[in-house]
């Protein structure tokens, strides 16, 4: 006679199987000049360059030649300049990380509105570098001393330019590089976590950071 498994094992047995034929992925979207806004071809979700998109691939999402397919982009520079991909983009290799970089047309005009924001984004990282760095010293001090934990002083929020604003909630919002909403009455700041917050930036005890 035939051996069976029971239901309950047979249904553990196809949720592994499903569970590991899920990679996780990465596609690290950059344009040249940087800070363009994304718009995922299909979905319409959007995105400011640069950014890192996580994807759950599976075998459904590969083509013939065993390669995966995730949606194409359009991008938006600040100066309205425009470029499209493929409707699908392949992600060819090994991965789990894949790198896909959209150049801006050379023949369209305002080039310095465009390379502006890309020097506000690279600045913005070098001071969101930096202060991570102090807010972790000062921290790893605050621990020494058994003092409380630090919280450095607020960051002046600094816009960058071209930022895309809807129509949401009571009143206007605004995307962040990151593809979130936050309100459009103050400043976006990008905080040393990476985070996107309306106004200036404060580090919480639980060491969160938060909009003030």
């Amino acid at each position: 006679m035939r051996s069976q498994l029971p239901f309950s094992r047979t249904l553990l047995v196809a949720g592994v199987l499903m569970l590991s034929a899920c990679v996780p992925a990465q596609l690290q979207v950059r344009t040249s000049p940087s800070g363009a806004i994304i718009s995922e071809i299909g979905s319409g979700k959007q995105f400011r360059t640069p950014v890192d998109i996580p994807y759950a691939l599976t075998d459904k999402h590969r083509d013939a030649s065993g390669c995966y397919l995730v949606n194409g982009f359009m991008a938006t520079w600040a100066s309205g300049a425009q470029d499209r991909t493929p409707d699908r983009i392949q992600l060819c290799g090994p991965g789990p990380i894949w790198n896909y970089t959209i150049n801006r047309p050379t023949g369209h005009p305002n080039l310095a509105t465009d390379i502006q924001v890309d020097r506000q984004i690279a600045a913005n990282q070098q001071r969101n570098a930096e202060l991570m760095r102090a807010a972790v010293g000062g921290f790893v001090s605050g621990l020494n001393s058994r003092s409380n934990v630090f919280v450095p002083p607020p960051i002046s929020a600094q816009p960058l330019p071209g930022i895309v604003t809807t129509p949401g909630g009571s009143g206007l919002t605004q995307i962040t590089p990151g593809g979130g909403y936050v309100s459009a009455d103050r400043p976006v700041s990008i905080c040393p976590d990476g985070s996107y917050v309306a106004g200036n930036c404060i580090l919480t005890p639980n060491g969160k950071f938060v909009g003030q």
